[in-house]
């Protein structure tokens, strides 16, 4: 799919569409007859005009307060909501300093920090939701000469569970060039970084699985971490999964997912291979506690066609984003199955995404939508609850996709 890029200037070209409907609240609990409702909203937040890159890498979260915040642009610049994605601000930028980065809400201070991995890096902290902001130095502590970067890779988390509680969990990419001129992403490698001092000083992981990028992570009841990492170079069409008992400190269980299948294309991505696996980022998250009458539920996001291929069988297009769609899938027992899952009905191609959940069970969802590929032209917003993705999609949802013919 599109990798991950650094943007450079300081000039966001960025028509911003809008689109209002009427309100609605909702719970996911048991005794909520309205949960039973399927409730789904879908909008336009952010149009490139001009050059593509500087709406890219689009990120969402929840602050402690419920309010809604969507980042695009490297996280350089957003939008809020305060009433669960039915009305948004106008544009905010971070800072005309801001170089980017990945966001975490820190859920024992309710900050919310702005950053990315480097020997000079400069942070940028929000004590009053985004409000305003300030910049700060932070410390990483690498294992080795790379710092790594987050810029692909899903929202940090905070730790809520077990001996780690309060930790600050920053998921990242590694990145290692042996050879001038020749691909190094089968040196690349995933892991994370980790703060146990509100996010002054960072250290990192061990490694986790070469050739992966642009990671996420997730909590579970118990405090163990799940992380779902992009395959650069498999030719399975896969995902690869990996856990950690420890915080985060190590990753242990590597393997690829049964059920969660990367976006495949339609050619292979490098040379000499025949493969056509090259993967995109996805979003990763967990419905908070109580929001839901089961435990420890997993809902990933992704570009992808959603149908499980067999190799060399994946349709043939002239267009590929005329069939990828953003897919969102919901797991009840420890990502071992994924029973549950339904497309957004959006009618562009699909890249990058986040999803993120609230303390009632609503879940939303940032995704990049393209006309054509290699280009981002949107970055658009979905809001829905559980009883809609449970209904799967409807009949004959692919018609309308010009040029593919499915297996």
């Amino acid at each position: 799919m599109f990798g991950s890029q650094y943007l450079t200037g300081n000039k966001i070209l960025v028509i911003l569409i809008l689109s209002s409907t009427t309100g609605f609240s909702f719970s996911l609990k048991a005794q909520n007859p309205t949960a039973e409702k399927p409730l789904f909203k879908m909008e336009t937040l952010f149009v490139s005009k001009g050059d593509h890159k500087t709406i890219r890498l689009p990120k969402i979260v929840v602050a402690n307060d419920g309010t809604l915040i969507a980042f695009a642009g490297l996280s350089r610049f957003y939008r809020t909501s305060k009433d669960k994605g039915e009305t948004w601000s106008d544009l905010k930028n971070i800072s005309p300093k801001c170089e980017g980065g990945n966001v975490i809400v820190d859920r024992i201070t309710g900050d919310l920090l702005v950053l990315d991995p480097d020997p000079n890096v400069v942070a940028w902290r929000s004590k009053d939701t985004a409000k305003t902001w300030k910049s700060e130095k932070v410390v990483f502590r690498p294992n080795g000469p790379d710092h790594g970067g987050t810029m692909g890779s899903e929202a940090g988390i905070t730790l809520l569970h077990g001996r780690y509680k309060g930790r600050l969990i920053l998921p990242t990419r590694f990145r290692f060039k042996f050879r001038k001129d020749k691909s190094d992403l089968a040196f690349h490698y995933n892991g994370v970084y980790y703060s146990d001092d509100r996010g002054k000083t960072w250290r990192e992981s061990d490694p986790v699985q070469s050739g992966t990028g642009e990671a996420a992570v997730v909590e579970l009841s118990d405090g163990s971490l799940y992380l779902n990492s992009r395959s650069h170079m498999s030719a399975d069409d896969r995902r690869r999964i990996a856990w950690s008992y420890d915080g985060g400190q190590t990753f242990v269980d590597w393997s690829a997912s049964d059920e969660l299948f990367e976006t495949s294309g339609t050619r292979a991505s490098f040379p000499f291979s025949k493969m056509p696996s090259y993967g995109t980022s996805a979003g990763l998250a967990r419905m908070p506690a109580g929001s839901s009458k089961h435990k420890d539920v997993l809902l990933f996001a992704s570009a992808n066609e959603g149908l499980r291929y067999k190799r060399n069988s994946v349709p043939k297009t002239k267009n590929v984003v005329e069939w990828t769609k953003i897919i969102v899938m919901a797991s009840f027992d420890r990502e071992q199955t994924w029973p549950v899952s339904r497309h957004i009905p959006h009618n562009l191609g699909a890249a990058y995404c986040s999803i993120t959940t609230d303390n009632d069970g609503m879940i939303y969802v940032l995704f990049e939508t393209s006309h054509r590929p290699g280009r981002v032209d949107n970055v658009g917003f979905a809001k829905f609850n559980y009883a809609w993705l449970k209904e799967g999609n409807p009949p004959n949802w692919t018609e309308g996709l010009s040029g593919v013919k499915r297996k």
